[in-house]
């Protein structure tokens, strides 16, 4: 059984790892720079939107070299702060060694502080952040607070759901990672696909912030059907690490090793969709009255028109009570409309 998630051994451990084995040094793939350019505070700060675009900048360079060619961002992340040029940031003398790239430049302290905002007085410690919740988190958090274009004002009541979920997400992989042999069932499956296909869906058109609510959304759906079901597949598991990977690079990494990888997490590709297995058996179906969906239920894929109705007025419950039903509308696989007066 593996221990809970302790953020800080975590990420100790892998930024030793990276210091020793870089992921961009050497290799036989080609290698190019992220054309993302240095902060250049004012005075000591730096705004919360210039933090957040090196965290996009990096996440999308991991992102793309799972797809093919060595992206090196210069801004690496391992300690929630390289930031190459005159005046980068190091936060406990990491200099950017998951890109084996060695930038001895002047520095400013961290704990100087970060504008909440452009507007804002305010400031606060990134380093305490990342000492308090971890690296993986303050990325995941500071994605989530807005789409990639905003600049946003900084809030950091919201990163505790943040931190939870990483939490739960750590537990239902290592929970699980055991149980090589569990066979998912046909709602497993369809899950498993949705979830990459969604996700996969919302990065191509840039909403990192849904990406984070939709790891959220999925990891909450694998939990529930592990209580259901008694586990979650090591196919499942596999993709949903991989997939947090750029997001979380420690997290990532490690549970990677914890279902058995023995080299990078992020020497495996992206995962692509089985549309055929989101077809194959059961399909989830929504139940709308009066063009607001009301229900969701789960029906074969070849289910008639009086069966879906049946599971429909059943899952609807008391929204029938005292209405007559004067019409269906039922597109199979798709969505049933039911309209009442």
């Amino acid at each position: 059984m593996v221990k809970a998630y302790n953020y800080r051994a975590v990420e100790q451990r892998w930024r030793r790892e990276w210091e020793k084995n870089p992921i961009f040094a050497g290799g036989d793939r080609p290698g190019y720079p992220c054309p993302d350019l240095p902060s250049f505070p004012s005075g000591n700060n730096l705004n919360v939107a210039d933090w957040k675009k090196h965290v996009i900048s990096d996440v999308c360079c991991l992102y793309q070299t799972m797809n093919g060619p060595d992206i090196n961002c210069p801004a690496g992340w391992d300690a929630a702060g390289v930031i190459s040029g005159r005046n980068g940031i190091k936060t406990d003398g990491v200099i950017s060694a998951r890109n084996g790239i060695n930038m001895d430049s002047g520095v400013i302290s961290a704990r100087s502080g970060m504008k909440t905002g452009r507007s804002q007085g305010g400031v606060f410690h990134p380093v305490d952040l990342v000492e308090n919740y971890g690296c993986d988190c303050v990325r995941m958090y500071l994605l989530s607070i807005g789409p990639p274009e905003s600049d946003p004002e900084w809030d950091d009541r919201g990163i505790d759901g943040v931190y939870r979920f990483l939490c739960r997400f750590y537990d239902l992989v290592g929970s699980n990672a055991e149980k090589k042999d569990f066979v998912p069932s046909g709602e497993m499956v369809r899950a498993h696909q949705n979830m990459i296909a969604e996700i996969s869906r919302r990065f191509e058109n840039f909403r990192l912030n849904t990406v984070v609510s939709g790891f959220m959304e999925y990891t909450n759906r694998f939990i529930a059907l592990r209580k259901k079901e008694g586990g979650v597949d090591q196919g499942t598991l596999a993709d949903a690490v991989t997939m947090i990977a750029p997001f979380a690079p420690h997290i990532g990494e490690e549970l990677w090793r914890v279902l058995g990888g023995t080299d990078s997490v992020f020497r495996h590709p992206w995962p692509k969709c089985d549309e055929k297995a989101m077809k194959e058996g059961e399909t989830e179906i929504p139940v709308q009255i009066r063009d607001k969906v009301r229900a969701v239920i789960t029906l074969p894929a070849d289910a008639s028109r009086e069966l879906a109705l049946e599971a429909a007025k059943k899952a609807l419950g008391s929204r029938l009570d005292g209405k007559t039903i004067v019409g269906v509308v039922y597109i199979p696989n798709e969505i049933i409309n039911i309209v009442v007066k």
